[in-house]
């Protein structure tokens, strides 16, 4: 699976000021800097969630279309060795890619959670509620 995404989530996640940058701040800035926190976080939340609920969902619909043609016919003729290494390539392999994605769908999304909380909980050490 291809991590970029989360990566990049959790990057703006990271990015979002720490108390220490903000601890200076007062009134109507501060309140500009909590008001963009508040719309960046809620839009990393809703994005992840959407992204990561299609892909499963992408995911689990292919597993669903290639499981019922995971067969692997080994002794008969070459002619059935050949059909059995296309179905080898094409679809057993395909298949147990998207079950590791599957399986690191939920994985990536704890990361995303996990920058998401972190950051709360930093930021609402120094009194700011987000």
């Amino acid at each position: 699976m291809n991590t970029d995404y989360t990566d990049n989530i959790i990057a703006k996640i990271n990015a979002i000021p720490t108390c220490d940058d903000i601890k200076d701040k007062t009134g109507e800035e501060l309140d500009e800097i909590k008001a963009k926190i508040k719309v960046i976080l809620a839009e990393i939340d809703a994005d992840s969630t959407a992204y990561f609920t299609e892909l499963q969902t992408n995911l689990t619909n292919s597993l669903a279309i290639l499981g019922p043609l995971n067969i692997n016919p080994t002794n008969i003729s070459s002619v059935i060795t050949w059909i059995s290494d296309f179905i080898t390539s094409n679809i057993t392999q395909p298949i147990e890619t998207i079950t590791a994605d599957l399986i690191l769908v939920p994985v990536e999304l704890l990361r995303v959670s996990t920058a998401i909380a972190n950051k709360t909980t930093d930021l609402s050490a120094c009194i700011i509620d987000i």
